[in-house]
């Protein structure tokens, strides 16, 4: 069985058994937890990805400045 059948099925199930388990009000609340938690993965990936590039110009920045070289 290949592992995205496999994913499907547990969602399934999982999707089920919340619907039956969970009570609507909660439903409401877990779902809106579940899309605060993907924004903030969102704004600290973007944050790093940011920094990292920022990391980048300066280095290239840097070697671009022309260096002295003394002559004896």
């Amino acid at each position: 069985m290949c592992p995205g059948r496999i994913a499907a099925e547990a969602a399934s199930l999982a999707g089920t058994a919340f619907g039956e388990l969970i009570p609507p009000e909660a439903q409401t609340h877990l779902i809106k937890a579940q899309a605060e938690l993907f924004l903030a993965i969102k704004v600290t990936l973007e944050h790093h990805a940011r920094h990292v590039q920022g990391d980048e110009r300066r280095a290239r920045r840097e070697a671009r400045r022309p260096v002295k070289i003394e002559l004896e």
